[in-house]
């Protein structure tokens, strides 16, 4: 299994760039030893092109991993950071709320057509 982002919908060129060197490596291998491919989508279009989701996975046991790599990236997700600190400190609802947005990974299972 590799998990990767979704080329043509990943947003920033360094995903895109790495989607791309991904995809090719597997279509480099006998089909009867490729691995799935699970990748991301985050463009504005991507449910409209993409349809929904079809791999979700439930990361509840690894919120706080999750959590503590996007506090890793707090150039990129200040904002984001703040809301959560505010959530988690807040009433037990909005810790539970802001829990569960990091308890669910939704992907596509991305298929090579050759």
């Amino acid at each position: 299994l590799i998990i990767t982002y979704y080329p043509g919908y990943c947003v920033h060129p360094d995903h895109e760039a790495l989607a791309e060197a991904t995809v090719t490596a597997v279509t480099r291998l006998p089909k009867e030893k490729r691995p799935r491919i699970h990748a991301q989508a985050f463009s504005k279009d991507h449910l409209a092109n993409l349809g929904d989701r079809d791999v979700i996975l439930d990361t509840s046991a690894f919120w706080d991993v999750k959590y503590r790599a996007i506090q890793a990236h707090k150039t990129q997700t200040a904002m984001r950071v703040e809301q959560v600190e505010n959530a988690l400190a807040g009433t037990p609802e909005e810790r539970a709320a802001v829990i569960k947005t990091f308890s669910i990974e939704a992907l596509y299972e991305y298929k090579i057509l050759d």
